[in-house]
């Protein structure tokens, strides 16, 4: 993960290369950027780096301390197009990688190239820690180094509040891992398999999410620490290590990721237990919102008997799920009217379910019949 990943940054500049692009200097806090792409750009990234900077500092606590000397500045280059970063980088690579866009770091982890193109906010805040974090924490073990990136990975970039580790993408693929309170030796290697990264990674979350005092003390202290002390969190005591991969195992069953809360609300609705169901869509739902994710939530209401939220789960999933199977959001909605005795608007969505499908045409025409 070091030396190769792929990079989208993020600026949305588009610009025309020139025959010779003339080098422009900016230089922030914490970055000297060189763009061939103009001034006005540079220093828009530099803002964007340096507003990035400033969450991670936020989120982790950590920084250098006030004997340690400056951080020398990180060297970013922009380039105008694609075909120009290509004739810069490709001499690197030998061949066109794929995706075609890539980046190599130098051997002091000091150079990061990039290019201007409209992309995917989350790649380019991911590839910002790495380089923020090498700089600031150049010792820290291999578990913290990966659990951390993948916990900055895991952003949507839809999001402009850059919720931090709060999708939990990864979520289903760890608890099919994790069947039972994980192993930790993991805490004292230098370099982890996919599956050990994983780890890290669900380590990391539950750490930065905890509500447990202890742990998010013990965490925040040593964040805090690191860029300046060899203090390693490898070092645990025998009778630590049990309790926390207990601790971080349980916290993860309790927040699984979306296709886990959203299998076993399905497994509680065709049993007909809409109490079950209601409080996993909620989560789901806390994950992303959708239009079918929605029409669960409707149905676990109506199981429930709690009409009124039906009806209004109904209309919300109605309006955002746009291809939804013909007739079925009408058919669901005309039962909840039914049950509701709104009669008048039970017939209306009856009737549209019966006109968009002959399944639900079928299902409606005795309820149809039984109105008054």
């Amino acid at each position: 993960m070091r030396f190769w990943t792929f990079l989208l940054l993020a600026s949305g500049v588009s610009a025309t290369l020139a025959a010779e692009p003339q080098a422009v200097t900016v230089q922030t806090q914490h970055f000297q950027i060189t763009s061939y792409a103009g001034k006005s750009e540079a220093e828009q990234e530099g803002n964007f780096l340096e507003s990035l900077v400033t969450q991670f500092t936020q989120v982790l606590q950590i920084g250098p301390s006030s004997g340690q000397t400056a951080t020398p500045l990180l060297s970013v280059e922009l380039f105008p197009t694609l075909k120009a970063y290509e004739a810069t980088v490709l001499p690197l690579l030998g061949k066109a990688p794929t995706p075609p866009l890539a980046l190599k770091f130098s051997a002091e982890k000091s150079q990061l190239l990039g290019v201007v193109h409209q992309g995917d906010n989350s790649s380019w805040a991911f590839q910002t820690f790495l380089e923020w974090f090498w700089a600031t924490a150049p010792q820290a073990p291999a578990w913290l180094e990966e659990g951390l990136a993948r916990y900055f990975w895991d952003i949507s970039g839809e999001a402009p509040a850059w919720q931090f580790g709060q999708n939990l993408v990864f979520a289903d693929d760890l608890l099919k891992q994790w069947t039972q309170p994980p192993e930790l030796s993991f805490l004292t290697k230098t370099k982890l398999t996919d599956q050990e990264a994983l780890s890290a990674w669900g380590l990391v979350t539950f750490f930065m999410n905890t509500s447990n005092p202890s742990y998010s003390r013990a965490f925040g202290a040593y964040l805090a620490n690191l860029a300046s002390q060899s203090n390693k969190l490898t070092h645990l005591k025998p009778d630590f290590a049990p309790a926390l991969s207990k601790d971080c195992w349980n916290w993860w069953q309790a927040h699984p990721g979306r296709a886990t809360l959203l299998q076993e609300a399905e497994k509680a609705l065709k049993n007909g237990d809409g109490k079950t169901a209601q409080p996993l869509i909620a989560q789901a739902l806390q994950l992303k919102t959708d239009g079918n994710t929605l029409y669960l939530a409707g149905l676990a209401a109506y199981e429930s008997k709690e009409y009124a939220q039906a009806e209004a789960d109904y209309l919300k999933a109605q309006e955002a799920w746009k291809k939804s199977p013909p007739g079925l959001l009408d058919y669901a909605l005309g039962l909840t009217f039914y049950q509701e005795q709104k009669w008048t608007e039970a017939k209306a969505h009856f009737t549209s379910a019966g006109k968009a499908s002959e399944t639900y045409k079928k299902l409606a025409e005795p309820l149809l019949a039984n109105l008054p």
